[in-house]
């Protein structure tokens, strides 16, 4: 089992697509074209209508996050990009991260918590349920009430054992990709069966004061402004289960439910007075002259990855609001610089780009490397904890079995703690030689 487990290179179990590889702050609407702005404050702010305000990060050290819902949280797409966020903007704390998403429902899952309690011990869970339980057609009463029996239970059940609660809504529907000939016709009214499934998850959250992100109205609203640009736009190219792009809207709300606000580190330099301006980073052996500026940096909050983020962009802050590593360096005297980092070329910039300040997070880097390395860490651990939960975790052993299996169930446990160290410590060696050099002009 153990040997199956280290084979399981978190790609298993199940992806679609593209996809092998209501709690909201401040937004800044001059980051995105007026049009766009205009459109996702008024989301923004209707959203904001429901929400449970957390006053700071829900996430500390020694925390043990267990992410669960239906299909969707099975794909490890946004609590993927949760886990990595936290891991890069966050090195310096141990939080420990388990997947057990599932092809069931609010209502099936109430007969595994007390066992996914014991096993997984979280301190929070994300619970993201809703895309089964309507039973793909309009909504009737009995599907309603087991829906509202399910998410209670559970809610009820985590917040029984101290456990923080997260609640957040199915992810909508693309009704125009019809792909999936087992779905009935009248499953493409789904949205409005997704609309009251919502609404009750985020009553049940002012009822029980958790936080909640309505991930349908906002990724509705994405698919609208998409396909207002662009006809063939989807983030759910099956029509059920969201690409990449569609996790990175969830990973979004998540992250704003959580109460995530923290930047990458930044840096400003003024060539003229070799001071550093730094923000959570060291710089030492800061040497300038006309020509070229070095120090090596050692920063305490690094940028992340959303993967495949890109056709979303235009529609979420994604990079503006989680994504910013900032250099800004001003009192230049040539007009154009290469800045390379620990031998890799980042790129060359005029004088007037440096001095308004850049955003390195997306451009080449060591960051880069690190952010993939942690990336495909986290796959490989989050597949290798969902196969101990299908194969082992679900198991109820007779009585006189319980002492052989606990105790292996604790080895197990032990070996998978291996994954999440070697995660928790990949940013550790992030000190880093900057190089910023002047370009002689053309002829």
């Amino acid at each position: 089992m153990l040997r199956m487990l280290a084979r399981g290179n978190g790609r298993w179990p199940f992806r679609r697509g593209k996809t092998d590889s209501v709690l909201v702050e401040k937004i800044n609407p001059m980051s995105h074209p007026p049009r766009i702005a205009s459109r996702f404050t008024v989301i923004l702010l209707s959203l904001c209508a429901c929400a449970t305000l957390v006053a700071e990060p829900m996430l500390k050290d020694g925390d043990r996050v267990l992410f669960i819902g239906d299909n969707a949280t099975l794909q490890f797409y946004y609590s993927r990009m949760v886990e990595n966020y936290f891991t890069l903007r966050h090195p310096d704390i141990r939080i420990h991260f388990d997947n057990i998403g599932w092809t069931d429902t609010a209502f099936t899952h109430l007969d595994r918590l007390e066992r996914d309690l014991q096993c997984f011990r979280p301190t929070l869970v994300t619970i993201c349920y809703g895309m089964n339980d309507g039973g793909f057609a309009s909504l009737d009463d009995d599907h309603r009430e087991k829906f509202r029996k399910g998410m209670t239970g559970l809610v009820d059940g985590f917040q029984k054992r101290g456990v923080k609660v997260i609640l957040l809504t199915p992810n909508c529907v693309d009704p125009d990709r019809d792909k999936l000939s087992r779905i009935k016709k009248e499953s493409w009214t789904y949205n409005e069966t997704l609309a009251q499934l919502s609404k009750e998850v985020v009553k049940l959250a002012a009822d029980k004061k958790v936080p909640v992100f309505d991930l349908f109205s906002l990724m509705l609203d994405v698919q609208a402004r998409g396909r207002k640009d662009d006809p063939k736009f989807t983030m759910i190219p099956d029509g059920i289960y969201p690409d990449p792009a569609g996790h990175a809207v969830m990973a979004y709300g998540l992250l704003k439910a959580l109460g995530c606000t923290e930047q990458a580190s930044g840096l400003e330099l003024d060539a003229g007075t070799q001071k550093a301006k730094a923000d959570r980073c060291k710089v030492e052996n800061l040497k300038v002259t006309d020509a070229e500026i070095s120090f090596t940096r050692t920063d305490e909050a690094l940028p992340t990855v959303f993967t495949d983020a890109e056709p979303v962009s235009r529609y979420i802050p994604l990079i503006e609001d989680f994504n910013q590593y900032r250099f800004k360096v001003t009192g230049l005297k040539a007009s154009t610089w290469k800045l390379v980092v620990e031998g890799v070329e980042t790129g060359t910039f005029s004088n007037a780009e440096l001095a308004a300040g850049l955003n390195l997070a997306t451009r080449a880097g060591p960051w880069q490397t690190m952010a993939r390395q942690v990336d495909d860490l986290t796959v490989r651990e989050q597949g290798a904890s969902c196969q101990r939960w299908v194969y082992l975790a679900q198991y109820v052993p007779a009585d006189e079995l319980k002492p052989g299996y606990e105790a292996y169930m604790n080895k197990v446990a032990a070996y998978l703690d291996t994954f999440q160290e070697k995660r928790i410590h990949a940013p550790d060696a992030r000190q880093w030689k900057w190089t910023l050099t002047a370009v002689a002009a053309k002829n």
